[in-house]
């Protein structure tokens, strides 16, 4: 099953985090991207899906006959699935960038929207600087879940 949506660009990973507390927390930058990624997943029914309703579906049971919510690795085990993801980025300039520090925040919204089970199931993950945007930058993604079971 083949599922394409757009997000805004990331925060790149090195403004991910603030120091609070003596704790890693994360910034309000990457709060404020979290609530408008969240927002944009929402309006393209992406989070509708029956890709999501799956996931959803199979964490739902696992929590019913276990009473908790599963970890990372039992979420991996939860479904026979791997994950084909491509991120193609449209920035607003030309400025030089490593896309690779954009994923991390990318496949946590994911899984924690349960577009994806657990991050871990990616099986290639293909990064690409598209064109400029100036207008509307943004990331498009296309996962292909390909059921191995």
């Amino acid at each position: 099953m083949i599922t394409k949506f757009h997000l805004p660009i990331p925060v790149s990973v090195n403004a991910l985090y603030k120091i609070a507390r003596n704790r890693p927390t994360l910034s309000r930058e990457a709060k404020f991207w979290e609530l408008e990624a969240s927002y944009s997943l929402k309006s393209q029914g992406i989070l509708t899906s029956p890709a999501v309703e799956k996931n959803v579906g199979l964490v739902k049971d696992f929590i019913r006959s276990n009473k908790r919510p599963p970890n990372i690795h039992e979420r991996s085990k939860l479904d026979n699935v791997k994950y084909y993801v491509t991120y193609c980025y449209h920035f607003k300039d030309n400025k030089l960038r490593d896309v690779g520090n954009f994923e991390k925040i990318l496949s946590d919204l994911l899984c924690d929207h349960n577009v994806m089970l657990d991050d871990s199931m990616i099986k290639r993950n293909l990064k690409i600087h598209g064109h400029n945007d100036k207008e509307k930058p943004r990331v498009e993604i296309n996962i292909n879940s390909i059921d191995i079971g």
